[in-house]
């Protein structure tokens, strides 16, 4: 069928990643993930709910390259303290 528990799944290791590094907007991905993720646990009992499985996969997706846009900018941005307070 369709990727949502992969897409699910490679979004929230980069949330969590953010998430332990106190990136800010970490908070508000993971509530749009765990969001995306409540409506696949409803959409399991409805197999004719093709067309809201696909719409939640490129959600998936789309949260996932926010979040390693995030991931990036943060990464700089450390770099950028870092280099200062040296």
């Amino acid at each position: 069928m369709l990727d949502l528990p992969d897409a699910l799944r490679d979004t929230c290791s980069v949330v969590t990643e953010l998430e332990n590094a106190r990136a800010y907007g970490a908070k508000a991905l993971r509530a749009r993930v765990d969001l995306v993720a409540t409506a696949s646990m409803l959409l399991r009992s409805r197999p004719e709910a093709q067309f809201e499985a696909v719409e939640l996969v490129a959600m998936a997706r789309e949260i996932r390259a926010e979040a390693v846009e995030l991931r990036r900018r943060h990464r700089v941005v450390r770099h950028s303290v870092l280099t200062m307070m040296d």
